[in-house]
Parts: structure tokens; sequence; C-alpha cells
């Protein structure tokens, strides 16, 4: 019990935290009145468009000054090692520091500080958005594709060991072997695999924002749903966050 409370109130202490823990609630609001929309239950209706705007808004305070983090990782990752996770994560962070950049000025907007064209801002911002999304997504597949390499190279040195080739090709059982190793090697990295499911129903956001794909509240609500549940999972359990990224 002391443990539950004592992670309750890291997690409460940490603005990503909290930052994530609204956007539940938001998309929660979106899927609930997309499916209101055909009944004549106006009332309950707006109040729900509210809420979701107001979470909006306070997510977009609680991110304040979070550029500046994204540009400092970026100067991180500009020194890794390998080439692709130098080159995804560190223009994905530099796309995601212009995102909220522009998400600020939404925000003066919305506050009545400054007077904007609201739908180019929000078009601007969320381009960046997708971008940020796109360069995750090369980085997961790209984490994906090492494992499965790695894992491959690992049975057939195993094979080779313990003789489990038969005139230059793997045995039938060994290929079965494989793929079963294949599947556990994606097991063990349920870090990468979130990360990756969590970009992939982000994704369906921004496009639908710019018109690319055409999505209903709801499943806009869906989706923002679970991408946020599985974010407030890593937040929750640090052990899941993938590393680097």
């Amino acid at each position: 019990m002391d443990d539950l409370v004592n992670n309750i109130i890291k997690f409460n202490a940490q603005t990503n935290g909290r930052d994530k823990l609204c956007r539940l609630f938001q998309y929660g609001c979106r899927l609930a009145w997309g499916r209101l929309q055909q009944t004549d239950k106006k009332d309950l209706l707006t109040t729900l468009k509210n809420i979701e705007s107001m979470l909006s808004m306070t997510r977009k305070l609680l991110r304040f000054g979070r550029s500046l983090d994204f540009i400092q990782g970026a100067l991180k990752s500009i020194h890794l090692k390998d080439g692709v996770l130098r080159l995804t994560l560190t223009l994905s962070k530099i796309n995601q520091a212009f995102y909220l950049l522009f998400d600020h000025f939404l925000w003066f907007h919305n506050v009545g500080a400054v007077k904007l064209d609201k739908q180019y801002w929000s078009d601007v911002s969320s381009r960046f958005y997708l971008a940020t999304l796109l360069l995750n997504l090369s980085r997961d597949f790209y984490g994906i594709y090492q494992v499965i390499e790695e894992e491959l190279a690992l049975g057939e040195s195993r094979g080779n060991s313990s003789g489990a080739y038969q005139n230059g090709e793997a045995s039938p059982r060994t290929s079965r072997q494989r793929k079963v190793n294949v599947l556990d090697v994606l097991h063990q990295n349920i870090p990468l695999i979130m990360d990756t499911i969590k970009n992939l129903f982000d994704l369906a956001i921004p496009m639908s924002a710019l018109q690319m794909v055409h999505l209903s509240p709801q499943k806009q609500g869906l989706f923002g749903i679970i991408s946020s549940f599985l974010a407030l999972l890593v937040v929750w359990n640090p052990t899941l966050k993938l590393v680097p990224s």
C-alpha cells in the first residue's frame, strides 16, 4: 500500500504525468461527445466539448517552455554512435520543439493575448507533429529490425554449433524455432513494441487534423485514449521507456 501511495505521489509530481492524464480525459471527452452527436442531449454534448477544450488548453500550459527541453535533447542525441538513431531522434526532437512552440502561439491566441490565423497555425503545428511521429516510427521500425536481425544471427550461430544444418540448409525444425525466437525477442522488448503502437495510434490525430484521413470524433477519441494510456504506463513505470528515445 505504501508503495502505491509513493508511486501516486511521484507520478503526480511530474508535469509529464499530469499532461498525459489530461490527455487521456481529453480524448475520453471526444469519444463521449462523438457518440452523443446523433442524440438530442445537446447540453451534455456542449459540456463535454467545453471540457475537452479546457483540457487542451491546460495541456498547452503544462507544456509551456518544453521546446527548450527538446532542443537540449536534440543536442544530446546528435552524439549517438548509430547513424540511423542519431538522424531520426535528432530530427524528431527538433520537429517536436517546433510543434510545441507553435502550440504556444495558439495558447496565446486562445487566451486573447494575440490575434492569429488559428487554422493556419494549427495546420503548421500539426505538420510538425506529424513529422515527429513519422520520425519516431522510423526509429521504432529500425529498432524492431535490429532486434530481429540479432535474434536470427544468434539462431544461426546456435544452429551451426548444434549441427542443425543439413547440406547447408536449415532443417524445418530450425526454421520454426527461428520464428518462435523472433516472437520471443519482440516479447522481450516491450518498451519498443509499446512505443510503436503508441506512435501508430497517435499518427491518426495529426493526419485527421490535416484532413489526410477522415476519422470520426469517436475514432479520434479511441485512438487518443489508447496512445495516452500507453504513455501513462511509461510515466508510471519508467522501465517501460524506450532507450534511447
